[in-house]
């Protein structure tokens, strides 16, 4: 059965339908290395610039939102928000929205976030090093006003246990070396989430992206 518009994500999600060829349907151009999927759109920035980039953790417990300029693409009939595309490639990825536990967003080129950012680690005499957020603090709540934890619930609506500000060095296409900041939200559980997975990931954490071995242990204090 095939809807004829791409744009009900949600009639095909209520009817058990998968997602994962919706992003084609609609036009859009998917990228995949390993477990990092990269989309374009006719619609934004000539097709060449990348719309949508996300990072799936291994375990499928953490998905990195690297780019997201959703908003930044010209309306058209079968246009889908960053929610439907997320959704579309955990349906690809095989990664169920109740075991993602961390939602971690790349900070760059956005200078009023950056700022923030500085400013805390200042705070905290961090350097670079991770920082966890004091929770109902000053800066706990400026980062709630930050557009990435909006984003955050648009993506996975659960109550939020920490946050934690990281750092990585990523390198462009041209092999550039870019300092970029992260925020890391760790949400609760689902109630009907398995304790734990007892598959082992397919692949190293180390195989398959190199900052996620860095930021490792950030990622294990709030399990």
């Amino acid at each position: 059965m095939k809807f004829p518009f791409c744009s009900l994500p949600l009639a095909l999600s209520l009817l058990g339908i998968a997602q994962a060829g919706i992003l084609e349907d609609c036009g859009y151009e998917i990228e995949t290395d390993d477990s990092t999927h990269s989309v374009y759109s006719y619609y934004y920035g000539e097709s060449s610039r990348t719309l949508t980039k996300i990072d799936f953790y291994p375990e499928g417990t953490a998905a990195a939102i690297q780019i997201a300029k959703n908003d930044e693409e010209l309306d058209h009939y079968y246009k889908l928000s960053l929610p439907e595309i997320f959704d579309a490639l955990c349906e690809k990825e095989n990664v169920k929205l109740d075991d993602i536990t961390w939602l971690i967003f790349d900070v760059y080129k956005d200078p009023d976030t950056n700022k923030l950012i500085s400013g805390i680690r200042d705070n905290h005499n961090s350097g670079l090093d991770d920082v966890r957020i004091p929770r109902g603090g000053d800066e706990w709540m400026e980062i709630l006003e930050t557009k990435y934890y909006k984003q955050a619930m648009d993506l996975i609506n659960r109550p939020l246990r920490k946050i934690f500000l990281g750092h990585y060095i990523q390198t462009d296409i041209l092999g550039n070396k870019i300092p970029t900041d992260r925020i890391f939200f760790n949400l609760r559980k689902n109630a009907q989430t398995a304790v734990s997975k007892t598959t082992p990931p397919k692949t190293p954490v180390t195989e398959i992206q190199p900052h996620f071995k860095e930021q490792e242990a950030t990622l294990r204090a709030a399990r």
